[in-house]
């Protein structure tokens, strides 16, 4: 059966701007009224008056029943409506422009619902029997009649049938009254004289089978399996093709002839003519026409209203054909309704426009797409019948991104249901919806003749408004500037909260990977997962479109004395928060695992080095660098790679309101890499140019020099060069990089700042337990030594003073008590040596670290700067110092000094152990995790001092005459 005007397929697939042109019409009953002095306010999805009349209810069909006040709506001032004695309903409206033509439709209220299981196809039957013709009116004087006027005597052309309605149409020059008084003469026929035959029968389901073509269209096709699945169980459903009539049953003349004798009766039928007419004498003529029509004794039949709704569920309805043009994924979101105030409706209906219109622009910018591209995402509401209201949300696309865009929707709607509309998006909605009814008044005499012949079959068959389009503006602004967001925020709740959800996939070739579970899951937004509210402005794109799975932690530990929270995830994750309650500064975040470069082969080393630098130029999965740092700059979030030469991972910050969006970067950052050639020619050029600007730099040539004497030219030991630039291949960088982060296992994942550890956890079992799970890195000896004996001069125009930097360095065990002096011994260097060499403290400078990867060893650089003519003799004063430090440590006047310095530090450290510094607490939570040091390891503890022995000790370990570099600076 074809339902031309009110189809579902036409439901489904028309663009979002046919809400506006179906509303324009307006949705009410008839008689006028002037408005109460009562105020109206709108609440929890009902409309209330001050003096307790309520009228409108949205949800329990039990109230339908309820005896209410109804405010009725204007009708149009120029709308004839008289009800004739035999009970036909003639609707006329004297209209002269644009068309100079007279539409007069038959209206019978009776369609697809009022046939029964053994009748189902009559009424479409009936339909092509009448342009079939009988022996009263032959079907050569119809094709006659239709061909002199231009047309041809199609049943589908004039007329169609629909689940309500059965209508008959027929169009005539406004100045011709003899095809007018024909017209009227056919439309009687078919209305009370029409024959129902045997033969005729057969020549009309002839004539049907004709016009199969059309349902076996593919998007008629599945635009018939999704409404059977959205209507299933109520009077509406589709009930098939024409009904097989079991055998010894009565014929199929005689079921069509029941089911005209028992339909077609004035008291049952309305005739609208439309055009430049005069509506009283025109009405007198359709009295003359149709007067002798009458009723059967018979009383008229009731249908009853089954209509009924399976709530809070969600649905998966499937139809898959090769022939099908795109891919389409769609959300019908249906509950029942009972209308009890048409008036009430209508802002309902202005309601839902509105929430509709700040939706569809919200979700065509989040997901980029325009409005007729491919991927477009629409959203409107139909009204199929008086009792079930849907919303059909859908989106188009590739298979595999289908999931994607019906979760972008549903997190769209979550985020109206939490927190509603901004105040500019209403705004800007108002204006929209005034903007569209006043550009319609204004262009009123261009609406053609047939949409208002639409507008009063609405009204003749559901008792909807007709009103002017200067009614329905001088309407509307009454009431949309009093809409408020709490009424669109309930309108939205009434769709996402209180509806049954079906999800609908029509696709050439639907995926198998594309399962109800996966579809059911897409449709669904958490409770538990945090959403944003909107804010005014271009909207944020998702990071992820997909939700991911969340894991599981097996074990937690929490160490009080440091504020430290530690999880142990199902993917052989770890996580580290560090709470900083009272802290204004932004979160640190830092992802560190072993391995690094040092993973690298010797002929890749180059592409392994630059792999972390490449991957941030270049961008993630469908995100460019440029669009990745301008969504995380919205939110102040900023995640990079990190890669050195014993350790890989990743590292950023973010305000604590934005922890959801930095653990969202931090998921994208282990998916797919982004190959983006422009990015990776444009990396080249600036690395390039890093390049030669680092050369003109006499600390960066130094820094390089010194490098290649300690490494002994060993190929991971290189400085960064042009001809190491070139060796660099972009694929080998990137998959390299792609294997350190296909697995969080292994990884330390450090959050330092002022969280709450229970709204983290469900963050992190959301975005970090979620992630794949494999084999970790382990870090690997490379075979990179420090060899640091030698000397090494150079000079500069840049230096003004001449620069000599003594570096110590010696393979050993490491020991935390080892590393503990060696930081000791350097501060108290930095201190004494100035007062022995006869320096400014500002001119000599002592720093030190111990490493115990890939083997123990440490280094100890002294630098100092002084007259080119002194600088022999300050070095020599300065090698004699470190000689007296090995044989008696420092002395007793200096360890005092040390002793109490380090003292008020461990003071001064105590005192603000709730709020110490981010950065440091990274450092430590990331070096510990490297060095696998316990977390109780690293809570703050009062400085035990080095002992003058200790410092001894530590002295005649690194302080060896016969192992250091000497590096002198001269200027030229």
């Amino acid at each position: 059966m074809t339902y031309t005007p009110n189809s579902l397929s036409r439901c489904m697939w028309v663009m979002p701007w046919c809400l506006v042109l179906s509303g324009c019409v307006g949705v009410g009953p008839l008689s006028p009224k002037k408005s109460s002095s009562h105020p109206s306010r709108v609440m929890s999805g009902s409309i209330q008056r001050t003096d307790g009349a309520e009228q409108y209810r949205s949800e329990s069909p039990e109230h339908a029943q309820v005896a209410l006040e109804l405010k009725a709506l204007p009708v149009h001032p120029k709308l004839a409506e008289r009800v004739l004695s035999n009970g036909l309903t003639v609707l006329a409206l004297d209209r002269g422009r644009p068309e100079s033509k007279v539409l007069m439709w038959l209206v019978v209220r009776a369609g697809s619902r009022h046939e029964t299981q053994a009748d189902r196809g009559s009424a479409r039957v009936l339909q092509h029997l009448a342009f079939g013709g009988d022996e009263a009116l032959p079907k050569d004087v119809i094709d006659a009649w239709f061909s002199k006027r231009g047309s041809r005597a199609d049943p589908d052309l004039h007329g169609y049938t629909s689940h309500d309605e059965t209508v008959y149409q027929l169009q005539v020059a406004a100045n011709d009254d003899d095809a007018l008084i024909s017209g009227l003469k056919i439309l009687r026929h078919w209305a009370a004289e029409m024959s129902v035959s045997q033969p005729l029968v057969r020549a009309a389901m002839k004539s049907l089978g004709k016009t199969q073509y059309r349902q076996d269209h593919p998007a008629a096709q599945a635009a018939a399996v999704h409404k059977k699945a959205v209507l299933k169980g109520c009077s509406y459903a589709p009930k098939g093709p024409v009904a097989n009539l079991p055998k010894g049953s009565i014929s199929r003349e005689q079921v069509v002839r029941r089911y005209y004798e028992r339909w077609y009766r004035p008291d049952n039928a309305a005739l609208i003519v439309v055009g430049p007419v005069r509506a009283k004498q025109t009405i007198e003529r359709i009295e003359e026409s149709f007067g002798s029509w009458r009723s059967p004794n018979a009383p008229l039949t009731k249908i009853r209203d089954d209509t009924s709704l399976k709530s809070a569920q969600l649905r998966v309805s499937r139809y898959a054909n090769k022939a099908l043009q795109s891919n389409r994924i769609s959300l019908i979101l249906s509950r029942r309704a009972e209308i009890v105030s048409h008036r009430a409706a209508y802002a309902q209906t202005l309601r839902r426009r509105m929430s509709i219109r700040m939706l569809n622009l919200r979700l065509q910018a989040v997901s980029k797409q325009r409005r007729f591209g491919a991927g477009q995402v629409g959203a409107f509401h139909r009204r199929w019948v008086k009792s079930i209201q849907a919303t059909v949300l859908s989106a188009s696309g590739q298979v595999s991104q289908l999931p994607e865009r019906i979760a972008l929707i549903n997190r769209e709607l979550e985020r109206i249901s939490r927190h509603g509309f901004t105040p500019q998006q209403i705004g800007d909605a108002k204006a929209w919806v005034l903007a569209r009814i006043r550009s319609e008044a204004t262009r009123r005499h261009t609406i053609a003749n047939r949409r208002l012949a639409h507008a009063l079959v609405r009204h003749a068959t559901r008792a909807d408004a007709m009103m002017s389009l200067e009614q329905e503006l001088k309407l509307c602004e009454e009431i949309v500037p009093n809409i408020t967001a709490q009424e669109l925020r309930d309108t939205v709740n009434a769709w996402a909260n209180r509806s049954d959800r079906l999800v609908t996939l029509s696709c050439r070739n639907c995926d198998d990977g594309l399962s109800d579970r996966v579809l059911a899951r897409s449709a669904t937004w958490p409770k538990d997962r945090p959403l944003s509210p909107w804010v005014d402005g271009p909207p944020d794109a998702e990071l992820l479109w997909n939700l991911p799975t969340p894991g599981t932690i097996i074990s937690r530990n929490h160490l009080a004395a440091a504020n430290l929270f530690r999880w142990q995830l199902s993917n052989g994750a770890e996580v580290v928060l560090k709470t900083t309650p009272g802290s204004t500064t932004a979160i640190r975040f830092e992802a560190i695992a072993p391995g690094g470069w040092s993973l690298g082969s010797t002929e890749h080393i180059a592409s392994a080095k630059a792999s972390a630098s490449l991957a941030n130029a270049c961008g993630l999965g469908a995100w460019s660098a440029d669009q990745l740092r301008k969504r995380l700059k919205k939110s102040d979030v900023v995640v990079k790679f990190r890669l050195s030469h014993l350790d890989h991972g990743l590292r950023g910050h973010a305000p604590a309101k934005h922890i959801a969006t930095l653990l969202e970067a931090v998921h994208l950052h282990f998916g797919p890499l982004r190959k983006d050639p422009d990015a990776q020619l444009i990396w080249r050029k600036n690395r390039e140019a890093q390049i030669q600007r680092r050369g003109l730099r006499w600390r960066a040539r130094l820094y390089d020099q010194v490098r290649a004497m300690l490494y002994q030219g060993h190929p991971k030991g290189r400085v960064p060069s042009l001809r190491e630039l070139a060796e660099v291949d972009s694929s080998d960088a990137l998959k390299f990089l792609r294997a350190r982060f296909q697995q969080a296992n292994g990884f330390r994942f450090i959050v330092v700042g002022d969280l709450d550890p229970r709204r983290f956890e469900a963050l992190l079992r959301i975005y970090i337990a979620s992630l794949p799970s494999g084999a970790a890195d382990q870090r690997r000896d490379d075979g990179l030594k420090i060899h640091a004996r030698g000397k090494l001069t150079l000079s500069s125009t840049q230096v003004k003073r001449a620069t000599r930097i003594v570096y110590f360095s010696q393979p050993s065990a490491w020991t935390s008590t080892k590393a503990n002096h060696l930081k000791e011994l350097a501060r108290a260097l930095g201190d004494w040596l100035p007062s022995v060499v006869e320096i400014s403290p500002k001119d000599l400078k002592v720093s030190a670290s111990f490493e115990r990867w890939p083997t123990g060893h440490f280094k100890l650089a002294i630098e100092l700067r002084c007259a080119a003519a002194d600088l022999e003799t300050t070095t020599s004063s300065l090698l004699r110092a470190l000689q007296l430090v090995r044989q008696q440590g420092i002395s007793p006047r200096h360890s005092s000094k040390l002793s109490v310095s380090t003292s008020l530090q461990s003071r001064s450290i105590s005192k603000r152990s709730q709020s110490i510094d981010a950065l440091r607490w990274r450092r430590r939570l990331a070096r510990g995790h490297l060095a696998k040091t316990p977390l109780s390891a690293l809570a703050p503890k009062r400085l035990v001092v080095a002992s003058n022995t200790d410092l001894q000790a530590i002295a005649k370990l690194a302080l060896t005459p016969e192992s250091f570099l000497t590096v002198t600076l001269l200027p030229k």
